[in-house]
């Protein structure tokens, strides 16, 4: 059984969930709403902006299990424009 707590867990899930951010916390920890999907993400979920800004409106992907984020990472818009969901 995996540790969720080891930062290198995230590797290890397949889930992916593509979508608009419409609502996120004010740091990185707290309930994210993507895609019109509620997410939980903790410290130490990582965020990567490789492809421009995380804020609401920007298109992203969520590595996954269950409603626990483990990577939240920017996307192009065109990523997300066919309505996001699981890929």
């Amino acid at each position: 059984m995996l540790d969720h707590d080891d930062e290198d867990d995230w590797e290890t899930y397949d889930e992916d969930w593509y979508g608009i951010v419409n609502q996120r916390p004010a740091g990185v920890a707290g309930t994210w709403v993507i895609g019109g999907r509620a997410f939980t993400a903790s410290e130490s979920t990582r965020l990567m902006r490789d492809d421009g800004p995380i804020a609401v409106g920007s298109c992203v992907s969520v590595d996954y299990d269950g409603s626990h984020a483990f990577e939240i990472e920017s996307e192009p818009a065109r990523d997300c424009a066919t309505g996001g969901g699981d890929w």
